[in-house]
């Protein structure tokens, strides 16, 4: 990792701490507030575990939220700090690949904190369940959502304007019609979807499909992150 990776990278790490910082900060603030007024007016407080659990709750969904904005909104602000410092297009990829991968780990890692919490309030011990499944499905998730970023982040505010208000459309909309036909079929020949391999594989194929196919997804946001940083120009917009 070069200078100006290391650099983009820590001044990245610095802002989402701070914008955890206050976030929790307001959110404990506000617990407390209603804790106390719960108390005097006679409510009882809750058992450590509850608070434990409601606390690494809150913050995976802060952790999340701030992963999410960040990967949409801000790619083209960290081009330009990128640029600014003389990091290349692929260095500032790389800077932002490792934030959002420290972040996905970070939020699973606060998730299992939280089931391993919870289960062994009730004598539980399989929390685990899941977890591989869980990691790679935020792995693809984000990677999408920092493939639209990026995505965004080539066009003028005028283009995002129109993407980000047309896009949605265009896709509720086709999802609607897609929806309808699906529904007039099925009333149609019902029989026509008994047959158990359209509606599922089973046993290790399907398993195995299911995991190429997300880590295919996986890949291909990648690429389209990638080739969209390096393909990112400064704007006067």
């Amino acid at each position: 990792m070069n200078k100006q990776v290391l650099t983009l990278t820590k001044w990245q790490g610095k802002a989402i701490a701070k914008a955890v910082a206050v976030a929790l900060a307001i959110i404990i603030g506000l617990d407390l507030l209603f804790g106390l007024i719960g108390l005097i007016g006679g409510a009882s407080i809750g058992s450590w575990t509850s608070m434990l659990t409601n606390f690494l709750g809150t913050l995976s969904g802060i952790l999340g939220f701030i992963a999410f904005f960040w990967a949409l909104c801000f790619p083209y602000q960290l081009f330009k700090s990128g640029m600014a410092v003389g990091a290349t297009r692929k260095g500032i990829w790389g800077a932002n690949a490792i934030l959002l991968a420290v972040m996905v780990v970070l939020i699973w890692l606060v998730d299992l904190l939280k089931d391993l919490v919870l289960y062994a309030s009730k004598g539980l011990s399989n929390f685990a369940d899941g977890a591989g499944i869980s990691l790679a499905t935020a792995f693809a998730g984000l990677a999408t959502v920092a493939a639209v970023g990026a995505g965004f982040a080539l066009l003028s505010r005028r283009g995002k304007l129109l993407v980000g208000v047309g896009l949605p459309t265009v896709l509720i909309f086709l999802g609607i019609v897609a929806l309808r036909v699906l529904v007039a079929v099925v009333d149609k020949d019902p029989n026509r979807f008994n047959n158990h391999a359209l509606l599922s594989l089973s046993g290790a194929a399907g398993t195995a499909l299911f995991w190429a196919g997300l880590i295919g997804w996986f890949l291909l946001m990648t690429a389209l992150n990638y080739w969209f940083f390096t393909r990112t120009q400064l704007r006067r917009d």
